[in-house]
């Protein structure tokens, strides 16, 4: 009888610490519901910002002035993440831009906002942003942006165009080209 509630004694004491919580799993636990907070726009100076909030609260692309074209896509891929497709308009090269923001909003669902969205995710590791210098322009210029892990690349190249100083996002033929695909 005694076995038995020596027995009984332990197998409840083993139970109970095998049930038990350590304060190092807490730690564990805590550590991993951390949140990360990311942002393309982690790599403007406070200059750069400043410009940035201008432009996001007028509308008017002039306030990014000066800003290179690499600058210019990480806006462009923080308004991706966003979901900013007003701003993307406004940030879009005009010269072949015949449509009205209605229809550009529109046509950018139906076309780029999928596309978009899933580059802007492959490459929020992003570790190369560079203009192709040997493809720059005075008016154009082509910004690779790419992301390595492991044997994995994931490459993009960007094509912008100058309007008045002001790099924009050469997204007309891009959508053009997806219409007629479908």
């Amino acid at each position: 009888m005694k076995f038995n509630n020596i027995f009984i004694s332990m197998m409840f004491l083993f139970l109970l610490t095998a049930c038990a919580v350590t304060p190092m799993q807490n730690e564990v636990l805590s550590s991993n519901d951390k949140e990360v907070h990311f942002s393309y726009l982690e790599e403007l100076s406070e200059a750069e910002l400043k410009q940035y909030q201008q432009f996001t609260y007028n509308n008017n692309a002039e306030h990014l002035k000066g800003l290179s074209p690499e600058k210019i896509v990480l806006i462009y891929m923080h308004l991706i993440v966003t979901n900013n497709i007003e701003l993307i308009y406004w940030l879009t090269a005009s010269s072949q831009l015949q449509l009205d923001i209605d229809q550009f909003q529109q046509d950018y669902d139906q076309y780029l906002h999928q596309l978009n969205t899933d580059m802007a995710i492959r490459l929020r590791y992003y570790n190369d942003l560079a203009t192709k210098s040997d493809l720059k322009k005075k008016h154009s210029a082509q910004v690779e942006m790419s992301v390595t892990i492991e044997s994995y690349t994931y490459t993009v190249l960007h094509e912008l165009k100058s309007e008045e100083d002001v790099w924009k996002m050469d997204l007309i033929p891009v959508m053009e080209y997806l219409k007629n695909e479908k």
